[in-house]
């Protein structure tokens, strides 16, 4: 990088160069092998409930992985895992985390965010995430009978449940 400083004065003008190297850290993030920020999750490719063919209904259940990869990052970073778009997600359908039931992609933000140190030998994450949709949910008959009036109405007007996630890393200040 070169800086040029040019000093004026009525009677003598001067002009001085300054060289200056300046080394920018890079760093890169690679999500699910793509450099994407953006990702689509569809759970019908996740579908571990092989009575159901590809489709969401009471009682099947999946998994999906983000795996986060910083391994040529030269600088520490902090990353995040948002929702950016969750349309059409079936009432009684749950997302599981570390053992932690979620109703919502969007309440697991906070656990799934993190940092990657340029320092770590191994500069990756794994989130393994669960989905269920329990058949016939509910302590009570009451309960149990309303959530089954949900499925069916989910069942019959939610043809396609995909939703949009957003991660997002950036250096940590020094």
């Amino acid at each position: 990088m070169i800086f040029i400083l040019e000093i004026a004065s009525p009677k003598i003008s001067e002009s001085l160069k300054i060289e200056s190297e300046i080394h920018i850290s890079t760093w890169s993030f690679i999500v699910n092998n793509k450099k994407e920020e953006t990702q689509k999750i569809n759970l019908f490719e996740s579908n571990i409930n092989t009575n159901h063919e590809s489709r969401l209904a009471p009682g099947t259940s999946g998994s999906f992985k983000i795996f986060l990869d910083a391994a040529d990052s030269e600088v520490d970073l902090e990353y995040h895992i948002n929702s950016v778009e969750e349309i059409n997600k079936p009432h009684n359908l749950k997302f599981i985390f570390k053992e932690k039931e979620y109703e919502t992609f969007k309440q697991m933000e906070e656990v799934l965010s993190g940092t990657i140190s340029v320092d770590e030998k191994e500069k990756t994450r794994t989130f393994q995430i669960n989905w269920e949709w329990k058949y016939e949910t509910g302590n009570t008959e009451e309960e149990i009978i309303k959530n089954d009036l949900l499925d069916t109405e989910d069942m019959n007007n939610i043809k396609r449940y995909n939703f949009v996630i957003c991660v997002s890393g950036e250096q940590i200040k020094l």
